[in-house]
């Protein structure tokens, strides 16, 4: 018997010797002939004032399994208590910068529109044709530039290129708007194979959340991106020349986009994984991998 246990079987024992007739239950470890720990489950009973017996009766049984079972399962709870809850705050923060950018994007420019529009009806009550053409053409314009990026938010939020033409064609568009927006030189290479629906989108957002991080923080030349399959697995690297920052210190952490711990809570719910690598003056990369079933 372990020693810390002995020290409390003997208290035990102590206790129950001045109570005849009655049971205490505890649990100890002993160690079994192949030298492991094993958890034991019993009770004690003082039958010392029986004559037949007149001694303190110990039955017990292993439960190591079954305590190591309960342990596992109390972990796994755990941890999918605490996966839960990091999804749901990534997920609300995502919505918060939707809405945020609705709010300084969209609602910004219909209202200029209006101010606009009031603009030209005041043009046109005075007999100005000429500055309230140019009032109305001012809100046109504004109109057509909200409504242009709004279309690109809902391509981000469900694209139907991804759907239509796979995950190689959406990334491959993905890449192009990167290189439009920054300037920067973009490389990619991936299978044109199509994938299970929910991979295809994982993977997507996964590489789309990391391009958001380069067009805002990295002010990169060079981009690569690469998705391939290895071992049953899909596989992918983005990776850029950009200004990088130190990984390991919060700051640092902060600085990335919420989006990417969406997509790291969602890879690790599908089995998979992802890691952020990165250093001033070195570029940032990110890697990931989701298993695929056979």
């Amino acid at each position: 018997m372990a020693p810390e246990d002995a020290a409390r079987a003997r208290a035990i024992l102590a206790e129950l010797h001045e109570r005849p007739g009655e049971q205490i239950q505890a649990e100890f470890r002993l160690r079994h002939r192949d030298g492991s720990w094993r958890t034991v489950a019993g009770v004690a009973t003082n039958l010392l004032h029986e004559p037949a017996v007149r001694g303190i009766v110990l039955n017990y049984r292993d439960v190591t399994q079954e305590r190591d079972m309960a342990r596992r399962l109390r972990d796994a709870e755990q941890r999918r208590r605490a996966l839960l809850e990091s999804m749901i705050r990534a997920e609300d923060e995502e919505r918060s910068r939707i809405a945020a950018s609705l709010h300084d994007d969209t609602i910004q420019a219909m209202t200029a529109s209006l101010l606009e529009l009031d603009r030209s009806d005041r043009h046109v009550r005075q007999g100005d044709a000429a500055a309230a053409r140019e009032a109305i053409a001012s809100a046109r314009q504004t109109l057509a530039d909200a409504t242009e990026r709004t279309r690109r938010l809902t391509f981000e939020l469900r694209p139907q290129l991804l759907e239509a033409a796979g995950l190689a064609a959406a990334i491959r568009d993905l890449a192009a708007g990167l290189a439009r927006d920054t300037g920067a030189e973009v490389s990619v290479r991936t299978r044109s194979r199509r994938y299970p629906g929910e991979v295809e989108t994982l993977v997507y957002r996964t590489v789309r959340e990391a391009l958001i991080n380069v067009r805002k923080h990295a002010r990169a030349k060079h981009v690569v991106i690469r998705i391939g399959e290895r071992r049953g697995a899909l596989h992918g690297r983005v990776a850029d020349d950009g200004r990088g920052f130190r990984t390991g210190r919060p700051p640092a952490r902060r600085a990335l986009h919420i989006g990417l711990e969406t997509a790291r809570e969602r890879l690790r719910a599908a089995g998979g994984s992802l890691d952020v690598t990165s250093a001033p003056g070195r570029g940032t990369t990110v890697e990931f991998h989701i298993p695929l079933a056979e």
